[in-house]
């Protein structure tokens, strides 16, 4: 039924239920697995032009969220990897920086087309309309089935 299934995750606590998901559906159909941490730049935003004022400063700001994004990343799609080599499923895992709806619609034309998207709600909500407004379009644009996980609730 799936042959291939895209896994979009991103920096938030939902990724700890929705990896083993996704891995096991790969591994009930076996099918191969492309995994693609969506991380955005949400920090750029937050910054005022009284915040840092220093370009000096600034720099090395960005340097630091851009090492720990990738620290972040390389962890979570290193977990991706794992898992599905402890199953011997065939994974492909890659990292895209921006708006999430934007980079599911380039990597579905990229290498698509895939027989299911898995993606966690939290990235759908993530962010100003504008990215809301881009999500909605991927949801009703692919042509396949999406899983949209749930977001993790605090008890």
């Amino acid at each position: 039924m799936f042959k291939s299934i895209l896994l979009v995750i991103g920096e938030d606590s939902g990724n700890s239920e929705i990896i083993p998901a996704a891995v096991n559906l790969a591994a009930v159909y076996g099918a191969s697995l492309t995994a693609v941490f969506i991380a955005g730049h949400d920090y750029e935003c937050m910054l005022g032009d009284e915040w840092i004022s220093d370009s000096g400063m600034l720099n090395r700001f960005f340097s630091y969220m851009e090492s720990e994004m990738n620290r972040r990343t390389v962890h979570v799609l290193d977990e991706v990897t794992e898992k599905c080599n402890n199953l011997g499923l065939q994974v492909t895992v890659m990292q895209k920086t921006g708006n999430p709806g934007s980079a599911v619609i380039s990597l579905y034309e990229e290498m698509g087309p895939f027989d299911l998207v898995v993606i966690n709600k939290s990235l759908i909500n993530r962010g100003d309309n504008r990215v809301k407004k881009g999500m909605d379009s991927v949801i009703r644009s692919l042509v396949c089935p999406m899983l949209i996980y749930p977001e993790q609730r605090s008890v």
